[in-house]
């Protein structure tokens, strides 16, 4: 890879990282029953990011997720259904499927 490449790489990588450990720290505080407005629209950037940076970078499977998550969030955003402990559950797992799949990613796995 190019310098540039491994920049961007190196970007994406971080940026991600960032944004998922938010995702995680605010999602097990709604699993608690402790989440508010302004907290559920963060989630929903955090995902809205990640599903962005995945394009980006062509990784269709991961953007996938972040994009269904990103729906979710939307339901709840907009009060359609509450971020619940069933729903804060099913984020998580989506939190998770995006974590596993950016390590496989940046340790040369197949996309």
């Amino acid at each position: 890879m190019s310098g540039f490449e491994d920049e961007i790489w190196h970007m994406f990588a971080q940026e991600t990282e960032e944004h998922l450990e938010t995702i995680e720290s605010l999602l097990l505080a709604a699993e608690a029953g402790h989440i508010g407005e302004s907290d559920i629209a963060v989630l929903f950037r955090a995902f809205h990011s990640i599903k962005g940076l995945c394009r980006a970078m062509d990784l269709i499977n991961m953007e996938s997720v972040a994009h269904r998550a990103e729906d979710i969030l939307g339901l709840a955003r907009d009060g359609s259904c509450p971020l619940d402990a069933a729903m804060a559950s099913l984020l998580i797992e989506a939190q998770d499927a995006l974590a596993q799949m950016r390590r496989a990613t940046l340790a040369g796995e197949p996309r």
